[in-house]
């Protein structure tokens, strides 16, 4: 007897939460063990964009069981979720908890100049900006992640103000210090950042600047509201404030 006919005869003596546990732990030893191997760390280490590969590929394998043997019920879709946050917790890099968000933060970069030097079109790098704010919620140190982020984003803003070719966008000493403020921020949990907000001109008004900068900060104001609306508000706040 197959998976899906066992779920069907369970399911209809209410007997599908006994499913559960197992195939979350299932979950969690395949991703173990196709992705524990020292060959494969190592890959995924000096890769983050085969980090990000290898958890899609688990979680897309396992979804597509779920939705053939399992009918998509929800509880084995949460049960996904559980066993990737697992993994990511205890299993992946042991030893080295904030190591997985570290990861995803050099994947998030490298898709960002990868649209900056027209190496993604803008399609491709919201799908894989999309892929990044999806995998964030299985992983335990979002933190690292955002606070990653904060910085790239206070050090993109600079080089764009500082490249104007406008004399009135030039960076000055407040500006700078206001976004060095909110790139100190990150770090913390109390901070207020108007000031970043107050002494920078908004994106709108910056009329020249080499390359595709513009267009891509354009594009992260949006990808900011995405990530509040999946993680918090106060989650990405410190970057609203100064995008």
């Amino acid at each position: 007897m197959c998976i899906r006919d066992r779920y069907r005869v369970l399911d209809r003596i209410e007997l599908t939460d006994k499913l559960l546990k197992p195939f979350t732990a299932f979950i969690v030893a395949l991703a173990a063990e196709q992705g524990g191997t020292e060959q494969q760390q190592k890959q995924m280490q000096q890769h983050p964009s085969a980090f990000v590969d290898f958890i899609l590929a688990i979680f897309t394998k396992c979804t597509a069981t779920v939705n053939q043997c399992f009918n998509g019920n929800e509880s084995f879709l949460f049960a996904v979720d559980n066993a990737l946050r697992q993994w990511l917790t205890s299993s992946a890099f042991p030893g080295s908890p904030s190591l997985p968000a570290q990861l995803l933060s050099q994947y998030t970069q490298l898709i960002i100049k990868s649209l900056q030097k027209r190496k993604l079109s803008l399609d491709q790098f919201e799908k894989c900006f999309d892929d990044v704010i999806n995998l964030l919620r299985y992983f335990p140190e979002k933190e690292v992640w955002m606070t990653n982020y904060e910085k790239s984003l206070a050090s993109r803003l600079l080089h764009l103000l500082s490249s104007s070719s406008s004399p009135a966008l030039k960076v000055q000493t407040a500006s700078s210090s206001a976004v060095a403020s909110a790139t100190t921020a990150a770090a913390t949990t109390t901070v207020k950042v108007a000031t970043a907000t107050t002494t920078m001109p908004p994106l709108a008004t910056i009329t020249a600047a080499p390359g595709t900068a513009v267009a891509t900060l354009e594009i992260e104001k949006g990808l900011v509201q995405k990530i509040n609306h999946h993680h918090g508000a106060y989650f990405c706040m410190k970057c609203s404030t100064m995008i």
